[in-house]
């Protein structure tokens, strides 16, 4: 998924949820970061990775280099935290749909109810980017495999890492697109996910939906704005973030 859904739709969802703004952006903010967070840019970044090379949660700054193995460390990156998480990586199989109770976002989300602290926060953030990515990544493996082809001219040119093939496609929350011969709706995956939300947290995604399913997806406009906390003026805010990414590992 993009920004518009692991930040914005993140903080909609918990706002519906009932949660006061100021908590939804620091959940919100361990959400996105998971996708931008390197040891280059976390000014707080304390641990020494397993390898010079290894980032924190993504591979984004690293695309110059084509893994040449399955087995090489950064694609357990990709796995980890934005293929199917644990279960992918313990299966060995393409990404499928985690509920929100397996991906550890319930467990979370229930200790951050009675207990408003940031690692708690950060702990769910993440977990909710995993669990958000293995609906629009579903049937992608996290690292190269034939399997993850699109088909196309273009393949030869493109590691087939992940969905890096089909673009960025996969992430749209509006986008239509085919895979394997079957034509892919992503609206529907994105309706499932708040549906998922809802059976294992009780709070109606309802509104959210019926502005998903009329193409409203511009859901910053719909959030309160929090109005005591912003995650860059809490200067502990990316330590924390990077202590929580090790712990969850």
């Amino acid at each position: 998924m993009l920004f518009n859904s692991h930040y914005w739709l993140t903080m909609f969802m918990l706002q519906e949820a009932g949660w006061d703004p100021d908590y939804c952006i620091w959940v919100a903010t361990a959400n996105y970061l998971v996708d931008w967070a390197t040891p280059i840019n976390v000014n707080h970044y304390q641990h020494k990775p397993k390898s010079p090379l290894i980032p924190i949660t993504q591979c984004y700054s690293y695309l110059w280099y084509i893994p040449k193995a399955k087995s090489d460390p950064r694609d357990m990156i990709w796995t980890r935290w934005h293929f199917g998480g644990k279960l992918a990586l313990q299966s060995g199989k393409p990404c499928q749909q985690m509920n929100f109770q397996e991906s550890e976002c319930l467990l979370y989300f229930r200790m951050f109810e009675k207990h408003q602290d940031p690692m708690t926060a950060c702990a769910l953030g993440i977990c909710m980017h995993t669990w958000q990515d293995s609906y629009s990544h579903q049937d992608f493996y996290g690292f190269r495999h034939d399997y993850n082809s699109a088909n196309k001219i273009w393949d030869p040119l493109i590691p087939n890492i992940g969905h890096a093939e089909y673009f960025k496609e996969p992430d749209k929350p509006l986008a239509t697109w085919k895979r394997h011969g079957k034509t892919i709706h992503n609206i529907n995956r994105w309706i499932s996910m708040l549906k998922d939300f809802e059976a294992y947290t009780g709070y109606s995604m309802q509104i959210i939906i019926s502005l998903l399913k009329t193409h409203q997806i511009h859901w910053q406009h719909f959030i309160k704005k929090p109005q005591k906390f912003s995650p860059d003026t809490f200067p502990g805010f990316l330590k924390i973030w990077s202590t929580t990414v090790y712990e969850l590992w």
